[in-house]
């Protein structure tokens, strides 16, 4: 009997024979009931394939990833309402009497990306009918740690070839799934492809992870491939401290709504710190969170039984290059890359123990030049600095002619004289960034895209080669054209959307 395309099926129609290599499967968090897989056929066209959980066990004995069968006795049904993985009208329902027999596998596609632009992200925010398979350079991991609910959720920053960051959230069922030191220590530039994934708003553009996602570290596709060469084209004489290398005149001319997660770098020197703020606050031993009264007594809002207080520092400062001024403001890491000396020991220790008077060892920091590594705070409250400083270092690092270019002269103690954006006011009071001030982790289902194709740039599959995928193991891709234009089913579902990083 003739094998039927996967761009052929509608929903309800016969279940004539189809041939396909077995993708990937996971369990559904949406609907709960569900097992579902991702077949692709020769053609690279790939549909969503459903089962039901309590038959789990007998699909996975008869489909084993990577692959290939003849499926017969199947039923087709229509797109779910929400959650898609692939741009199909209609899904495969499978069941106990649907036959698999095993066939050659070489004629057929190792994988399946749907890759969206950056560009085209905020049309998919909120709209989860179609999930979306995103591909970039690994940054770095900007968070891993427990939410309020005590669920891990960790936070990779990922660049674009246009140097546009974004951060992907990935929840503990995928965040387990990763080997963090195998992925810091990949080469650069380290390319990922991630699947799957719902866009939406949380202080700035972010993805999430749902049960569907997978992350491919360095796949052997087109995409991967030509981006790999531009980063490395672009970064091949640039040292780590060169890296976005900026004046604080240039970073105040930044939008921040569109470099909420990039990491800037700036020679300049602290000439004053803000008065009437303390510089160390008393934060929670497993969170860093500043702990808040309560009876008699201090507690963190997220760990109320852990007693004992942590001593961290946090000041506020302005920083100037011969180009203008800056409010900044210093946490923990920070300020430990820059004074050498642990919080607790220069108030223990040292008996610095007024929170309202900087230490002499702070102070003779005021008027060195330094390397700031820096990004906008994505949490201002009101009265707070408009940057965050993450590392702070020996600006010789950076090549004499760069250093000309940048480098920091004597200035006033006077900061408006200087004046490049808006001081801290000194009656502010600062709540530090926390890993755990995380957002509900409630799904939704979102309602209907009137026509969630056009949102969508197709993919590249590729054949024959290998690439390792951190979940599901051993997977490689089939290639087709970069960048494919929408496929047929577009009109159907209208009816139914250098160095490591750019941070050192």
């Amino acid at each position: 009997m003739a094998c039927k395309s996967i761009s052929s099926i509608t929903a309800g129609d016969g279940a004539e024979p189809i041939e396909i290599r077995v993708i990937r499967k996971w369990l559904s968090f949406v609907y709960k009931e569900e097992y579902c897989f991702l077949f692709v056929d020769r053609e690279g066209t790939a549909i969503e394939a459903i089962g039901s959980k309590r038959d789990k066990a007998f699909l996975d004995a008869k489909l084993v990833l990577q692959s290939c069968y003849r499926v017969t006795n199947y039923l087709s049904a229509r797109a779910r309402q929400s959650h898609n993985v692939v741009p199909r009208a209609a899904t495969i329902k499978l069941g106990r009497g649907t036959h698999f027999t095993p066939i050659d596998d070489s004629a057929f596609p190792t994988n399946y990306f749907n890759f969206l632009p950056f560009n085209r992200l905020r049309d998919r925010e909120g709209n989860h009918f179609l999930l979306t398979d995103y591909i970039g350079r690994f940054d770095t991991i900007t968070s891993d740690g427990p939410t309020k609910t005590n669920k891990r959720l960790m936070k990779l920053l990922v660049e674009d070839d246009s140097e546009n960051f974004i951060e992907v959230a990935l929840w503990e069922e995928v965040a387990n799934t990763v080997n963090k030191e195998a992925l810091i220590q990949e080469p650069f530039p380290c390319i990922i492809a991630i699947t799957s994934l719902k866009v939406s708003e949380f202080n700035y553009l972010q993805m999430k992870s749902t049960a569907p996602t997978h992350i491919y570290i360095n796949p052997d596709i087109e995409e991967a491939s030509s981006l790999a060469t531009r980063f490395k084209e672009r970064y091949t004489a640039i040292s780590i401290n060169q890296r976005n290398l900026v004046t604080l005149r240039e970073l105040a001319e930044k939008d921040p709504s569109t470099n909420s997660e990039r990491k800037f770098t700036c020679v300049a020197s602290i000439i004053s710190f803000t008065q009437g703020r303390t510089w160390y606050y008393k934060g929670c031993v497993k969170c860093n969170k500043k702990l808040t009264p309560k009876s008699a007594a201090l507690a963190c809002e997220n760990h109320p039984d852990v007693e004992q207080p942590k001593l961290l520092y946090c000041l506020c400062a302005t920083i100037a290059d011969t180009t203008g001024t800056a409010t900044v403001t210093l946490f923990d890491e920070a300020m430990n890359s820059l004074v050498q000396t642990r919080c607790e020991e220069l108030i223990i220790q040292q008996g610095y123990t007024d929170p309202y008077v900087i230490p002499d060892k702070i102070e003779a920091f005021k008027g060195v030049t330094k390397t700031f590594h820096l990004q906008f705070n994505n949490r201002p409250q009101s009265g707070s600095s408009q940057y965050i400083v993450n590392n702070v270092s020996d600006h010789t690092n950076i090549p004499d002619e760069e250093k000309n270019a940048v480098t920091t002269l004597t200035v006033s103690e006077d900061p408006q004289q200087h004046m490049m954006s808006t001081p801290v006011s000194e009656a502010a009071t600062i709540s530090p960034i926390t890993l755990a001030e995380e957002q509900n982790d409630a799904l939704t289902i979102p309602p209907v895209s009137d026509d969630p194709q056009q949102q969508t740039i197709s993919t590249p599959v590729s054949k024959a080669a290998t690439i390792s995928p951190i979940t599901p193991p051993n997977m490689c891709v089939h290639k087709r054209q970069l960048l494919n234009s929408p496929d047929e089913d577009s009109k159907k579902m209208k009816s139914a959307n250098a160095p490591k990083s750019k941070q050192d």
